[in-house]
């Protein structure tokens, strides 16, 4: 059976009243939310939803709480974009209205947030159909902070499609495409956030001027002329300058492999696949349907399926990419996760591990009235932050990674290693790279394998697995290290009872001591026994007894051993952490950080948002430390003052770039602030336009009035 802690049901009771929670990664957030479910399932006056991030994870809590709820007596069902798992059924069943209509009508439901908005929105466009979701009464979101704050600015929308675009000759996008690859040929990368405007000299050099920290791109004058050049033959195919800029945008700003990924259409390569991007064709016109862009969200890693870029930017990448293009989407429904929850629903709770922050604080007591409370641990952490590592370039951070995963391998025999990067083209790289050198059980995790995400995950906590991932594995997804029962039953079959007994005393005093200096003597004792236990042991089970070995140090000793980037934001770091040390578990962390390229602009970006002196001062500060840690990174035996120099010079910039993260919190949360009074005017008016609408649908004779008139 299963039991909660203290923490749990306190959480429970908080969650059940409406309040946002944060809980631990590892404190048991899916057994925490029954009591708030079955509390608010029980007043029986509406639909009563657990909401998770993906549907993947809604099958999951679903399949773990329904023999509970069975035994409450509550029903329980769980409705996907594909299947519908009903009360009482063995296997899931096709998604149809009538069935995701009986699934609705159970005590509880789990859904993801896509799903679940998306059959709001159907039934709200089709008005004349039954409506398949019961009242909205009680909803409690898993992971709230990403689902309300993280995709705020990303609205689900129905769309009315005009299909492919003509191929009989070449669009406006495909004529801007090729005008964008002879543009970008000649291009400035500067930065716009600080002084970029006292360097006119740099700017004006090349044709294009970009700028990736303030996601900028524009002409020159050289640029402008040329243009005009190149678009006079083109006058009658309708292309016009704001096509240019989209394709400039898709060419300079948005990477594949980081900000999207190309699903290969089935039919051609005979199974569906998704890669990070494709090889341009030297032959823009013959854009065959070879597939579609997939947009990858940025704090999950994950693929957001059927969503599209506006304004045509969507179509400018397709172009790029060489696919066949759809015509603009024309929206006939949307709707953003804040309105759903916050207007829709009479009463709604969130929980996460990352919302104790005082701008996320700050954010759901501003938009949603919402206290954030912060529940203890159950459990001590046994976590170890190793010291930040810089280097100079992206390319040596790859180079870095791959040296302290051989390095861990070697001093820490058996340890699961995780190795969370922002892209997808950096972890196939990464993951290339370690094929190529040899190294034994290594996975890869990316937003391309997320039907294999769950075995992945569950093989990611075995002894001596290595898994290169994005942060797809960062955020609801629980690393499970070696069962205990397993390992005690292995030690009994090779050991016998007796030894077998002293061997789960020193595991249990390893379980006990929270501390990490006061672990050491235990470690040893714990070696020395498996030495002796080797000289005992015949030469044939030696096998067995490494095994044995490598289980209890993956669970007791060293845990999941975490190498990552940095993330814009601290609740990312913080999710990618929380993979290690769940619940009694140990595990250790660390970050690696580049002087160039992302991490750098990240720097910039955060630093720069004030602008102003205060800004430019703390810019050129953090600057020249740049310079001279890569001046003393570069001697080969640095001498003592130099290695007290270098380790002063990271901490201060550990410090910068904390204040960098926080300061790209502020501001994406004074952008979602902006943006929350006409998202929420605008889904007023749709409700009240969907209610008139209704009524003259219901109406037997119809009349309306104007200006104090009614006509019949």
């Amino acid at each position: 059976g299963k039991s909660l802690y203290g923490e749990q049901l306190s959480a429970g009771r908080l969650l059940a009243n409406g309040s946002i929670v944060q809980m631990l990664t590892g404190e048991g957030k899916t057994l925490t939310a029954i009591t708030a479910l079955y509390a608010n399932a029980l007043t029986n006056r509406g639909l009563v939803t657990q909401v998770t991030t993906t549907d993947a994870f809604a099958v999951r809590d679903f399949q773990e709480t329904q023999p509970i709820f069975n035994l409450l007596g509550m029903s329980t069902a769980a409705v996907t974009r594909e299947q519908v798992y009903l009360p009482g059924a063995a296997q899931p069943i096709q998604a149809t209205a009538d069935f995701k209509s009986q699934a609705y009508n159970a005590n509880i439901v789990y859904s993801g947030v896509a799903t679940h908005v998306f059959d709001h929105l159907h039934g709200l466009q089709n008005p004349t159909q039954p409506i398949i979701q019961r009242p909205f009464f009680y909803a409690n979101v898993d992971e709230v902070d990403n689902v309300l704050l993280d995709q705020a600015l990303s609205e689900f929308i129905i769309a009315g499609q005009a299909g492919n675009l003509s191929p009989a000759r070449m669009t406006p996008y495909q004529i801007a495409d090729v005008f964008a690859r002879t543009l970008t040929r000649h291009r400035a990368d500067v930065s716009l956030a600080i002084g970029a405007r006292a360097q006119p000299s740099v700017q004006e050099a090349g044709l294009v001027v970009v700028d990736p920290v303030a996601h900028h791109v524009r002409l020159t004058q050289a640029g402008e002329r040329l243009l005009d050049n190149l678009m006079k033959p083109f006058s009658g195919y309708g292309v016009s300058r704001q096509h240019v800029q989209r394709a400039l945008e898709a060419h300079t700003l948005y990477q594949a492999g980081r900000d999207y990924a190309v699903a290969v259409n089935p039919a051609l390569s005979g199974k569906g696949e998704v890669k990070p991007g494709r090889a341009v064709s030297p032959t823009p016109q013959a854009a065959a349907q070879r597939g579609e862009v997939e947009i990858i969200e940025q704090p999950t890693g994950r693929l957001a399926h059927g969503r599209q870029w506006q304004d045509g930017l969507h179509q400018a990448i397709q172009a790029k990419e060489q696919l066949a293009l759809t015509a603009p989407n024309q929206a006939t429904a949307k709707l953003s996760a804040l309105n759903f929850f916050r207007d829709t629903y009479q009463r709604f709770s969130g929980m996460s591990g990352t919302v104790a922050g005082p701008v996320v604080r700050k954010e759901f007591a501003q938009l949603f009235s919402k206290p954030v409370v912060s529940m203890r641990s159950h459990y001590v952490k046994v976590r170890e932050a190793m010291p930040t590592a810089f280097v100079a370039t992206p390319t040596q951070k790859l180079a870095l990674i791959q040296q302290r995963l051989d390095a861990l391998r070697t001093e820490r025999p058996g340890a699961p290693i995780l190795v969370t990067v922002r892209t997808m083209a950096d972890a196939r790289q990464l993951y290339n790279q370690l094929q190529q050198a040899g190294v034994p059980n290594i996975q890869l995790l990316d937003a391309s394998l997320e039907a294999q995400e769950a075995q992945i995950v569950q093989t990611a906590g075995q002894p001596g697995m290595m898994t290169i991932a994005t942060n797809i594995a960062g955020r609801a997804t629980d690393i499970k290290l070696p069962d205990p029962g397993r390992i005690g039953e292995l030690a009994t079959r090779i050991l016998g009872q007796t030894r077998a007994t002293e061997f789960q005393q020193h595991l249990d005093a390893l379980s006990a001591d929270r501390n990490l200096q006061t672990r050491q003597p235990k470690i040893q004792a714990l070696q020395q026994f498996f030495q002796q236990a080797r000289q005992a042991l015949p030469t044939h089970q030696h096998g067995e007894l490494q095994a044995l070995r490598d289980m209890a140090f993956a669970k007791h000793v060293w845990g999941l051993q975490l190498i990552r980037e940095l993330n814009p934001t601290t609740r990312e770091d913080l999710q990618n952490i929380g993979r290690t040390a769940r619940q009694a578990d140990p595990g250790a962390h660390q970050l690696v950080i580049a002087l160039q390229g992302p991490d750098w602009q990240l720097l910039q970006r955060g630093l720069g948002y004030h602008g102003g002196v205060l800004g430019q001062f703390r810019l050129g500060r953090a600057q020249q430390m740049q310079t001279e840690l890569e001046g003393l990174l570069a001697i080969p035996r640095p001498t003592a003052p130099q290695q007290q120099r270098i380790q002063r010079i990271q901490m201060q910039l550990v410090r910068s770039f904390e204040r960098a993260q926080r300061n790209i919190e502020r501001q994406e949360f004074s952008i979602r602030a902006a943006r929350a009074p006409y998202q929420t005017a605008e889904f007023k008016l749709f409700n009240r336009f969907n209610a008139l609408r209704q009524a003259v649908l219901n109406a037997p004779t119809i009349e309306f009035q104007h200006f104090g008139r009614i006509y019949p």
